[in-house]
């Protein structure tokens, strides 16, 4: 099948797009304007959008590219909303224009509305997002789903909870604990400094994410809502301290740093995975200490 991949370049990109391939797809590599390989595209350049999905014939647009950083969100919500809101509606009209019949839309949990208490939230849960990433994501969603019903492309929508790995950049939690664990076993530093460790989150390794996302476009007939998610609660705080058990270090080294605090962070947000296995028979299958352990094996 030929599928176009935006954000080939990025860190999911570029597990999804290997295996993609090593699943036989004829993939069409797109990366942002700076990528080194495949097809460059600025989303936020219409006219661009339309001539590149022309010239690729794709049968299925998976469109993971996005300014996906809650942080940045908060300090260039402009260009956030350009991106994941603007940039994926000229994506989903230029897919309607050529022809190709699906495409499949990566959002994000960050869509949904706060929990004041456990639970696991589900496809319906009521959405209100509390930063502009949310809402750029909530805002493309949206869009999609009001048009794709007058159109021969169809629609599928993932949200996809937090997903953590090897190769994912500094600024997200897991990586920054890593590297500051690095530096200290190398005598370089003595406190291993935090944000906010209560907020909970349903953690992902990303090379169940890639093979749930190869799965989404062999099934053809996939359309409508999905959580993407393992349905297990994890504080960062919890996922801080285990990551210091594999180092062998103590919690008592962690200082709590007010710099690293989000201007809004969501309490709970947990996911119920069942629909998506469901459809696809797809479940994590790589173990939580594995992916910790592989975090933390790449940190320099």
């Amino acid at each position: 099948m030929r599928v176009l991949a935006t954000g080939a370049d990025g860190f999911v990109g570029r597990y999804v797009c290997d295996a993609l391939q090593a699943a036989g797809h004829e993939v069409a590599l797109v990366g942002g304007p700076s990528a080194h390989a495949g097809y460059r595209l600025d989303l936020t350049d219409s006219p661009a959008v339309a001539e590149l999905v022309t010239l690729a014939e794709p049968e299925v647009i998976l469109h993971l590219a996005a300014q996906s950083s809650v942080a940045q969100s908060w300090r260039d919500p402009q260009r956030t909303l350009q991106v994941n809101t603007l940039g994926t509606l000229a994506l989903w009209q230029a897919a309607v224009r050529s022809g190709a019949s699906r495409l499949i839309y990566v959002s994000t949990a960050e869509v949904y509305q706060p929990l004041s208490a456990p639970a696991l939230l589900n496809e319906t849960s009521p959405r209100d997002p509390i930063n502009p990433y949310g809402v750029s994501k909530l805002a493309a969603e949206t869009l999609l789903m009001q048009l794709a019903p007058a159109a021969t492309t169809s629609l599928t929508v993932l949200r996809p909870f937090n997903h953590v790995g090897p190769g994912q950049h500094a600024g997200f939690v897991l990586q920054d604990v890593a590297r500051q664990i690095a530096t200290r076993h190398e005598g370089n530093g003595t406190e291993i400094r935090v944000g906010n460790l209560s907020p909970v989150r349903d953690f992902l390794d990303i090379r169940d994410v890639a093979r749930a996302y190869v799965l989404a476009v062999n099934h053809t007939e996939l359309q409508g809502v999905y959580n993407l998610c393992s349905g297990i609660p994890r504080s960062i705080g919890s996922v801080i301290e285990d990551m210091l058990k594999l180092s062998h270090l103590d919690a008592s080294i962690l200082a709590i740093d007010p710099g690293k605090f989000r201007p809004a962070d969501t309490p709970y947000l947990v996911g119920n995975p069942q629909a998506f296995a469901n459809a696809t028979d797809w479940h994590p299958t790589i173990g939580w200490d594995q992916t910790l352990k592989d975090i933390l094996a790449e940190a320099p």
